[in-house]
């Protein structure tokens, strides 16, 4: 599971991210990361479901952008999310909780 965190202006909000197998209509099978939004709350996380949960394919072009962040030296963020090809996840989540 890895996290992104920021804010709406008013509370600490966090990406709850997995990878999971999935399949599309136009791709077939294939490995996809996953997003769902949640506020901190204390120390539970409650689950935002008026922002929608995002997922992106882990193709080629990912898959370079992750060997080239755990290649440098110096820790920097990696922006998993920022791709064209990422996508809202139509349907029911592919993970809960």
């Amino acid at each position: 599971m890895l996290g992104y965190i920021t804010t709406d202006g008013k509370r600490p909000l966090i990406l709850v991210t997995r990878w999971v197998e999935g399949w599309e209509p136009q791709g077939g099978f294939g490995l996809y990361l996953v997003g769902r939004w949640s506020e901190l709350s204390g120390n539970e996380l409650n689950y935002r479901l008026y922002r929608p949960a995002i997922k992106r394919r882990y193709l080629d072009k990912f898959e370079k952008i992750r060997i080239q962040a755990i290649s440098k030296d110096k820790t920097e963020p990696i922006l998993w999310f920022q791709g064209q090809d990422t996508t809202l996840v139509v349907g029911p989540y592919p993970f809960n909780n």
